[in-house]
């Protein structure tokens, strides 16, 4: 049977299609009945009418579960378009009958405990729960899987990689992209906060300099400028969801300037023997890592295209002014 319940993993998701918490909150649009089952299960469960959020805004629903730090399950497809959530979005069908309530909440336990068989009867009586194939969890259609150019600046270590997590959104970038940076620690400075609102890209640009942070914009103008010690980040595409733009500045970041995360538990560690003299032991080198390009290279590509478009330009210009001139001779010809 296809699956219907369908799942976003978020920022905190070490996996991508299994939630990392039994922490849900359920949208005004979603059968109660559900939460209901998922409780006897042992979820933490929250819904609209407990938080008293009755016919609210749709943002205001997200940064309930945000700030709760719950997952969201809803039946509205708006939240696509949206941020989602760190612990993921659980998109489920809108129906009220009773069986497919109860397969609902079955495949949102599928999500968290892999082994979850829909009957109720004891676990010792249970038959051995066949393997379920999920389906792919739903991106966003016609997105790319990088939607973001990086320009290194001085103080960058590593090319393609931010030394710092200290960044700055430019007055056209959503500020929604802030929100999960924030969750995984992140300094993050928008133009509404610094009260830089309506002013040059210059002015922009000084302020990252000055407070030593990388700048993310939208605006190609910048990458005529002088780029900032802490590099530059640029969004190509004004359609681009925040959560993928915060997902793709995640990725740039180096792993000795990430910010420190909760302490994962200890495993049990398994000691083996120690090999035979006759086998020599053969260190294992840690490969390079593979950036998408250098610092050079992207310099160059962006110089190349400066190059072209100011080349089309002027000989747009001429194309026009030649044309003017042999009108203008055509006319007088036909005067005199």
């Amino acid at each position: 049977m296809t699956r219907k319940v369908q799942f976003v993993p978020g920022i905190l998701c070490e996996l991508p299609d299994r939630l990392s918490s039994n922490r849900l909150h359920f949208d005004e649009c979603v059968n109660p009945r559900v939460s209901d089952s998922l409780r006897e299960r042992g979820f933490d469960v929250s819904t609209t009418t407990q938080a008293r959020l009755q016919s609210v805004s749709d943002q205001r629903q997200l940064d309930y579960a945000i700030e709760q730090d719950r997952a969201l399950v809803t039946c509205d497809k708006g939240f696509f378009a949206m941020t989602i959530p760190p612990r993921g979005l659980v998109h489920v069908p809108c129906n009220s009958r009773p069986p497919r309530l109860r397969a609902i909440s079955n495949d949102v336990l599928a999500l968290y405990h892999p082994g979850v068989s829909p009957s109720r009867t004891p676990p010792e009586q249970q038959p051995a729960p066949a393997p379920q194939t999920l389906a792919p969890p739903l991106q966003p259609p016609s997105i790319p899987p990088q939607t973001l150019r990086f320009i290194p600046g001085r103080l960058c270590q590593a090319p393609g990689r931010l030394s710092s997590p200290r960044l700055h959104l430019d007055e056209c970038v959503s500020p929604q992209v802030a929100n999960p940076l924030r969750a995984r620690g992140w300094d993050v400075s928008t133009t509404d906060e610094a009260g830089l609102q309506s002013v040059p890209d210059q002015v922009q640009l000084e302020y990252a300099i000055t407070h030593d942070r990388a700048l993310l914009t939208i605006d190609k103008d910048f990458l005529r400028m002088p780029i900032p010690p802490r590099g530059l980040l640029h969004i190509p595409d004004n359609h681009t969801p925040p959560h993928i733009v915060a997902r793709n500045v995640l990725t740039l970041c180096q792993p000795d300037c990430r910010p420190s995360q909760a302490p994962q538990p200890q495993q049990q560690q398994v000691t083996h023997p120690p090999p035979a003299p006759s086998q020599p032991v053969i260190p294992h080198s840690t490969p390079p890592l593979d950036s998408a390009c250098s610092a050079e290279q992207l310099a160059r590509l962006v110089e190349c295209y400066r190059r072209a478009k100011l080349l089309w330009f002027r000989l747009k210009c001429g194309f026009i002014a030649v044309c003017s001139a042999l009108g203008t001779w055509v006319l007088l010809e036909c005067l005199f």
